[in-house]
């Protein structure tokens, strides 16, 4: 058991060198394109930094409020010397609808068997913004094949957390009269359908959403489908 437990923390500490390494991934960037992301994601970063040692494209970056981690990847790849920009999490539709050659790269919390993705919140809005544009912007989903999960969800409200709304409005916001009959969603992830999404870029390479149920099937038995 701790000999499976070493594989597995080393398999997780070198995948995001796997999935950079990768041909088809490399390839996936051009110079002049302008990369749209969102939130923190190390593997995502690493594409990024390793395809800027070569190209010359522009990052911009969805703020990602309330938790704003969009701000630190942002303060990450300035400092690697990426052209990078931040944007507010309302104008993405009018910045995909003005920009050309735009790649949108996300990070991944958890990928499905149905090919669909659990991630951070704010996600689903950018990759429903890119289908409903009138010409193809693909979505990239990052993430190594440690995140395969044979949970197969259909709504938001499935597998998600929700966060205290003293996030969004602040600890300091006073409220007039009874507010009980009043309910704050705040989640913490998103679920996006296969059908928003353009490929996943892993460590076994570039793998279209409707063939991710192969991938299980070569890497997981199915008696751990169940634990």
């Amino acid at each position: 058991i701790l000999k499976r437990i070493a594989d597995l923390i080393l398999e997780i500490d070198s995948i995001s060198d796997s999935i950079k390494e990768q041909k088809e991934v490399k390839d996936l960037i051009c110079d002049g394109d302008v990369i749209l992301t969102s939130h923190y994601s190390e593997q995502v970063a690493e594409i990024l930094i390793e395809n800027s040692k070569t190209k010359k494209f522009k990052v911009f970056i969805v703020e990602s409020a309330p938790l704003f981690h969009g701000r630190i990847q942002a303060e990450n790849l300035s400092k690697k010397g990426i052209d990078t920009a931040i944007i507010g999490d309302d104008d993405i539709y009018s910045f995909m609808s003005t920009m050309l050659k735009v790649k949108v790269f996300l990070g991944a919390r958890a990928i499905l068997v149905n090919g669909g993705l659990i991630t951070y919140g704010g996600a689903y809005n950018i990759c429903l913004s890119a289908k409903m544009l009138p010409f193809h912007i693909p979505v990239i989903i990052v993430g190594g094949t440690t995140k395969l999960t044979p949970m197969y969800s259909f709504k938001h409200e499935l597998y998600n957390e929700y966060l205290s709304p003293d996030l969004i409005f602040g600890k300091k916001v006073k409220y007039k009269g009874d507010i009980s009959n009043i309910q704050f969603n705040n989640p913490a992830f998103d679920y996006v359908p296969p059908d928003l999404i353009t490929m996943y870029a892993t460590n076994y390479g570039i793998i279209n959403p409707n063939c991710l149920y192969r991938s299980f099937s070569d890497i997981y038995d199915k008696e751990d489908y169940e634990i």
